[in-house]
């Protein structure tokens, strides 16, 4: 499943699908907040730009698979502020070649301390 809130993106995204061959993509045209996480196990979350992360940190604890993980694309700041947080097991961050500073951040949640 791919969620996208821009119907641009979604139709992007529909048709990349389509053309490699990948017959089993959900594209959901929603934001993120409006779907229930405990409606979706997925193995892998990606999100660019993340913001207010706390919100998608909850969110993502619980739309996540027994061993799913979250890939975030962010700034330096951002990167070591949300591998502080706790019930979160994180990868040391990635810097992203040919960036100034953006980062791939990668975790999973530990236990029901995510959750809350």
């Amino acid at each position: 499943m791919l969620i996208e809130s821009n119907r641009k993106k979604c139709a992007f995204l529909s048709e990349v699908a389509r053309a490699l061959g990948i017959s089993d993509v959900e594209v959901r045209a929603e934001r993120f907040e409006d779907i229930r996480p405990e409606t979706i196990a997925a193995d892998i979350i990606t999100a660019r730009a993340v913001g207010e992360f706390k919100q998608l940190l909850r969110w993502s604890a619980k739309g996540l698979a027994h061993r799913g993980h979250i890939a975030l694309w962010l700034g330096a700041d951002d990167s070591t502020r949300i591998a502080s947080t706790p019930g979160w097991a994180w990868q040391p961050a990635v810097h992203i070649p040919d960036s100034q500073r953006r980062f791939i951040l990668i975790g999973r949640p530990i236990g029901k301390a995510a959750l809350s």
